[in-house]
């Protein structure tokens, strides 16, 4: 009996939520009043003042509703087998806060890399070390290395204890550029068109190794089209994605994966993934530069 009442509240709350979320969309936050929310549902005023109070304890609820969607969707992305998260992090826009300043960049090329099959792969065996320790972590964390003093950035996939992961390969810079070209000392496309080339640029290093990626929400200036990010709640050396602007790949292509030797079959197998005709993919052409290649 005590369930039945608990699930008809919970009912009567998405209600009123569903509801709010429109009038609130409708004349704004500031100029609704209960009124407008009553009116618009099937409850009578009693029944929706006693599970709301007042308009800003529903807007809290909203607030939470929202959070938890998006953690959800986060959880989703990343979890995504790892070709297809390979492919689908290329034209997403990630950003960190170095010194109080921003740093950010499409990415355009990936690799994938397949766990305990896969002889390229610092997980091959399911050989668990404190090194890669990141790398059995649950999606979404961030795995770094070192190769050669270059940092090698790397996004967890699948499942805990599944230790496959993307490497990100190159970004097109597009926030901050003249601090990563002040960081990596070079101009144009070898600002960013290599692992460790945008690692250096972007300022990432082992202090992310084990760090969660988080979603990050973009205000829109109309008047000069730019991306304005509220900085003062953006954590320093945290690896962020900007969903809401990232861009869609006209073309994607794919290879085998870049200084893998002496691996079998896993030496040529096409797990290399790129925005075809972008610039800063590493060991692009000049004749394959292409203007536009995104959509």
């Amino acid at each position: 009996m005590e369930d039945k009442k608990q699930k008809a509240g919970q009912i009567r709350k998405k209600e009123i939520l569903d509801v709010a979320k429109k009038v609130f969309l409708k004349k704004g936050f500031a100029d609704t009043v209960m009124e407008d929310i009553i009116t618009e549902t099937s409850l009578s005023r009693g029944g929706v003042y006693y599970h709301y109070k007042n308009k800003v304890e529903i807007l809290h609820d909203l607030m939470k509703e929202g959070i938890a969607y998006r953690v959800d969707k986060m959880k989703e992305f990343f979890e995504q087998d790892t070709v297809s998260l390979a492919k689908n992090l290329l034209g997403k826009l990630i950003l960190v806060k170095k010194n109080n300043e921003l740093l950010g960049g499409y990415i355009v090329e990936t690799e994938a890399y397949l766990g305990v099959v896969d002889r390229a792969c610092h997980g091959f065996e399911g050989k668990l070390t404190p090194k890669v320790e990141a790398l059995f972590g649950k999606a979404g964390t961030v795995y770094i290395y070192t190769m050669h003093t270059h940092k090698m950035l790397n996004i967890v996939s699948c499942e805990e204890g599944n230790p496959q992961a993307v490497l990100i390969r190159g970004i097109e810079p597009v926030i901050n550029v003249e601090r990563m070209i002040e960081n990596r000392g070079k101009e144009g496309i070898l600002i960013s068109n290599g692992p460790g080339k945008l690692t250096k640029a972007m300022g990432i290093g082992d202090v992310f190794n084990k760090s969660k990626i988080c979603e990050i929400r973009k205000k829109f200036q109309k008047a000069s089209k730019e991306l304005v990010y509220d900085i003062e709640n953006i954590e320093e050396n945290v690896l962020y994605i900007d969903f809401e602007n990232s861009k869609t790949p006209k073309n994607i292509e794919s290879s085998a994966r870049i200084g893998i030797p002496n691996k079998g079959i896993w030496t040529e197998k096409e797990l290399r993934y790129f925005v075809a005709g972008n610039k800063y993919v590493s060991g692009m052409k000049k004749s394959e530069f292409k203007d536009e290649c995104w959509k």
